[in-house]
This record gives C-alpha cells, structure tokens and sequence, in this order.
C-alpha cells in the first residue's frame, strides 16, 4: 500500500471518529436535558381493555408539548395495542392519514408487559414537533412517538415506533413489514429488532 492510500485511511478514520464522537455527545446532550424533566404522568390499563373514544382529547388542542407526551401518548400507544373494533376509528382521532407505523395490525406488535403505560416530552421544537416516549414495561424498549401541530386539529402522531414482532426498524425512524414490502423504507439499511 502506498504512503498516499496510508494518509487517506488515517485521515479518513480520524473523520469518522469525530463525527461518531460528535454524534455521541450530541446524543448525550439530548438524554441529559431528557432526565431532567419531571416524573412522568401514568396510565394504567388492564389486559382486556376496550379504548373508549375520545370526546377530543383536550391535550390535542392545548399547544403544550410536556403535557402531550405525560397526558396523551400513553392513551395514543394503548389504543394503539389493544385489539378493539373501533381501534381504526381512534387512530383516525390522533394519526395523520400516512403516519409511519399506523397501520400495523395489533398481531404484529408484541404483548406490552406492563398495566400502566408513562409518557416522556423527548424533544420539543417551536416549530411545532414533539418526539415523546412512552415505557410500557418492556426493559430498555419504550415506544417513540412523534407529533406534528395542525392548527386546525392540533397535535397529530406522525410516527410510531416500538416492540414489534415481526418488524425491523430502519436507520430513518421508517418501519416496514419484514417480508411484507408495507412502508417506505430502504430494506438495505434495516436491522433487525
């Protein structure tokens, strides 16, 4: 190999430690402004529970993000789990029509250990973003959430990721069937849950 392919390798390697250091202190940054939020709110649920629709959750329409994520995402993610006839109907009340994971049926996703679900504000943009966690009992796997304000419905779960069965999840926060081809994902970039 010659001197010139050597320096290239060097430099290279030296770049791609800074951007993995850069990356890591950035993540830390995050979890640290993350663990200094209050206790998060609890929801609790039983084994058979049937959601019952909302009368228009007042979480969605306050522009309170804190409150969104300890209120609302624990309710978003046990209708989200719990196999009932109207659960399309309640994903219509806090989903946007294409939100990433919405419509993965209850078969695919694996059972939720807890009886009561906490919500966590993650990350909070002025622009009208919010990625919320919500711990369901399983260790270290809580369900990611992100929500987009509408002015005219308010928020709007845009994305949903967690414990699924049969799902791999991708590089982007993307989610697609293993197998199936459902979601916008590239296959090359996924990693199996």
């Amino acid at each position: 190999m010659s001197r010139k392919h050597r320096t290239m390798l060097a430099l290279l390697a030296i770049a791609l430690t800074i951007i993995l250091l850069l990356l890591g202190w950035a993540g830390r940054r995050a979890m640290s402004q993350a663990s200094s939020e209050p206790t998060p709110s609890v929801i609790r649920t039983t084994a058979g529970a049937k959601p019952q629709p909302p009368k228009t959750d007042p979480a969605l329409k306050t522009r309170d993000a804190q409150r969104l994520c300890e209120q609302t995402a624990p309710k978003v993610v046990t209708l989200y789990v719990t196999d009932s006839p109207d659960r399309s109907h309640l994903l219509d009340e806090y989903f946007t029509a294409h939100a990433t994971g919405r419509n993965v049926p209850v078969s695919h996703i694996k059972p939720q250990p807890a009886k009561q679900f906490a919500g966590a504000l993650n990350v909070e943009q002025p622009v009208g973003h919010a990625v919320c966690s919500v711990n369901t009992g399983l260790q270290s796997s809580p369900w990611m959430l992100e929500f987009d304000w509408e002015e005219t419905l308010g928020w709007r779960c845009t994305s949903i990721q967690g414990c699924f069965g049969s799902i791999v999840f991708c590089g982007f926060g993307q989610v697609v069937f293993s197998g199936l081809g459902v979601g916008h994902a590239d296959h090359s970039r996924a990693v199996p849950w």
